[in-house]
């Protein structure tokens, strides 16, 4: 790679390290600096977020947990990445259409840095059935739809459990962890 090549790259990195850098600071202390949780014990509503709502082990058990809760009196949402069930219950978590969504993709791609870039992941705050919910449920939160700099942002705002399907929290990138 020739010295100019090696200085446009090394500028590119610099220009998507700076802009997700502002982009998580500008969410996470100042529009989430105040955290609100409910006051009190009673759980009538869960938010399952996993990657798929049917297929596949972790989907099976967030969408049994899920039909579970609410056939027993818990209103239960499913916020997932890709949705193939028609349960209006059930929303998927669309990807922004920016521009700075498109920079910071192709950043992700070239840093190879996994998962980390999905803006929409920082607005589950403002959804609905985010502030419906009681309690929030991660299952997988790994391919191509949660950004984990999300996890304090809503952890901050409600209280969350999550089941760990697979290594990929652990590992950054693997499921598991036999040759990775």
């Amino acid at each position: 790679m020739n010295l100019i090549n090696q200085f446009r790259h090394r500028f590119f990195i610099f220009r998507a390290e700076l802009l997700a850098y502002k982009t998580y600071r500008n969410y996470l202390f100042q529009k989430y600096s105040s955290p609100k949780k409910k006051s009190g014990n009673s759980l009538n509503s869960v938010l399952h977020i996993n990657t798929f709502d049917t297929g596949g082990g972790a989907a099976k058990i967030a969408n049994d947990l899920y039909s579970y809760q609410n056939s027993h009196s818990i209103k239960s949402f499913m916020m997932v990445g890709k949705k193939k069930l028609k349960d209006d219950s059930i929303i998927e978590l669309v990807p922004l259409n920016t521009r700075q969504q498109h920079f910071l993709s192709t950043a992700q791609e070239e840093l190879q840095w996994q998962d980390f870039f999905y803006m929409s992941s920082l607005e589950i705050a403002d959804h609905d059935v985010f502030k419906k919910s009681d309690i929030i449920h991660f299952h997988n939160l790994h391919s191509g739809f949660f950004s984990p700099f999300a996890i304090p942002l809503l952890s901050n705002k409600k209280p969350v459990v999550w089941i760990l399907h697979d290594m990929h929290a652990l590992t950054g990138h693997c499921a598991h962890s036999f040759e990775c």
